[in-house]
């Protein structure tokens, strides 16, 4: 089940068109909070900071190995 812009948990919000005009700005904005980026009022991508996302791998990577 993909998730809908209603269980949208970022704090913005943008369409693939707006991604596609403006993305400098927009991965720029993701280095301070995570943006979700929907088509047909669904979510297809997020975007969050390098640093957001190895911090995610490794505590996944803990929970992984403390459920083996």
């Amino acid at each position: 089940m993909r998730p809908s812009h209603a269980a949208c948990l970022a704090e913005r919000v943008i369409s693939i068109s707006e991604l596609a005009k403006n993305a400098g700005t927009i991965v720029r904005e993701a280095q301070d909070r995570p943006v979700a980026v929907i088509e047909k009022n669904q979510i297809k991508a997020s975007l969050v900071s390098a640093e957001l996302f190895e911090t995610m791998l490794v505590r996944l990577g803990d929970f992984n190995q403390g459920s083996g």
